[in-house]
């Protein structure tokens, strides 16, 4: 067993908070603690590791300087999930108030159903939906409550409140080749209460297509994290029987998006070695195998740890994606603009041009479509 098999274990049994096998499988990591301490860190594991083990388990079975390392990090003064829901709770009432509703992401709503309590999902930041049209208006109405706008991208504008960041979504996800209608999304929206707070969610399916859209680029730039796809796989788990999948595949082949859920899903499907525990949704991507990109197993964890602007990445990324690269290559790079402009050098130019050629001559004629 390679050395990133054993992390993909140890992230498999923190998401299922199983302490002996987790403990079992952070013994078998063999790397020095600071460069385990590292790559868990990267991929947003630790906190979630400190939660499912006491310091007993750790200092009885791993090696002093490893058992150090996490208890520096437990001892950290990290905030509460609660203090973040609070916050946005706060917030939440201020954008109401001027008229613009939201819809809560993540964070909050998979650490109770998926991880066991508010607590359980450590996270770092707020992540919120506007709508297309309130999202000028919500950006004033948090400047006028104190935040402070950080950045943006395609997606996203980042504010901090504090210490607090807040990510505020326009939509959940878009590209050149393809676009989500707002309406479904809103209209499918859950009503929730979380620790006395009440919100409202995307339900399970928009969940299961924001995340899995991010995961998608987020492995094609080489900046994927365990933990979503720790997520992905927990929240899998949990639908498979109620999910309508004929319903959920006939959707997103209608907005050419089969091809990228096929293979996104069967990746975590794959990688955590799961077929067993999500049999419906198994079935239902063999009608789908014509669009997946077949991978060995060592393909797929270069995939999931690879750093960024790994070439093999973005050619894997390229054989799925839906539409012309060079429309997404462009759209991609006008979002991070004019900060990007920064990095830019002949080096840099040069590879990126043999990249998009790369990313060009690996496209095969893969359907979006079933067999």
């Amino acid at each position: 067993m390679s050395e990133r098999e054993r992390y993909v274990q140890v992230a498999r049994h923190a998401g299922r908070r199983h302490s002996g096998p987790l403990v079992e499988a952070l013994q078998r990591l063999t790397e020095d603690p600071d460069e385990i301490i590292r790559v868990l860190g990267t991929h947003r594991l630790i906190r979630l590791i400190l939660n499912a083990t006491s310091a007993e388990d750790l200092s009885r079975a791993l090696a002093p300087a490893l058992a150090e390392r996490f208890e520096s990090w437990r001892a950290k003064p990290w905030p509460s999930n609660a203090a973040l829901l609070r916050t946005f709770d706060e917030l939440q009432r201020h954008l109401a108030a001027a008229g613009v509703n939201v819809l809560l992401l993540k964070g909050f709503p998979l650490a109770v159903r998926l991880y066991g309590s508010l607590e359980g999902r450590p996270q770092h930041d707020i992540d919120l939906l506007v709508r297309q049209n309130d999202r000028r208006r919500a950006s004033a109405v948090l400047r006028t409550h104190g935040c402070v706008r950080l950045g943006y991208d395609a997606h996203a504008v980042t504010f901090a409140l504090a210490t607090i960041k807040l990510d505020v979504h326009r939509c959940l996800r878009g590209a050149p080749a393809f676009h989500l209608e707002e309406r479904p999304i809103w209209d499918e929206a859950v009503d929730l209460t979380i620790d006395g707070v009440r919100c409202r969610t995307l339900s399970d399916e928009w969940t299961i297509v924001l995340i899995a859209l991010s995961i998608f680029e987020e492995l094609a730039h080489g900046s994927t994290q365990l933990r979503a796809l720790v997520d992905l796989y927990l929240l899998l788990r949990d639908v498979d029987a109620r999910v309508d999948w004929d319903r959920f595949f006939a959707r997103r082949d209608a907005a050419r998006l089969a091809g990228v859920f096929a293979n996104v899903l069967m990746l975590v499907i794959e990688l955590f070695e799961v077929r067993d525990e999500l049999p419906h949704l198994v079935s239902m991507l063999a009608a789908w195998r014509s669009a997946i990109v077949p991978l060995t197993a060592d393909e797929r964890l270069t995939l999931v740890f690879a750093p960024p602007r790994t070439p093999a990445n973005l050619r894997w990324f390229a054989r799925i994606y839906p539409g012309s690269l060079a429309r997404y290559l462009a759209a991609f790079w006008w979002a991070g603009f004019p900060a990007n402009v920064r990095d830019v050098s002949v080096r840099r130019l040069i590879s990126g041009g043999r990249v998009a050629w790369q990313m060009r001559v690996a496209r095969a004629p893969h359907s979006a479509g079933g067999a």
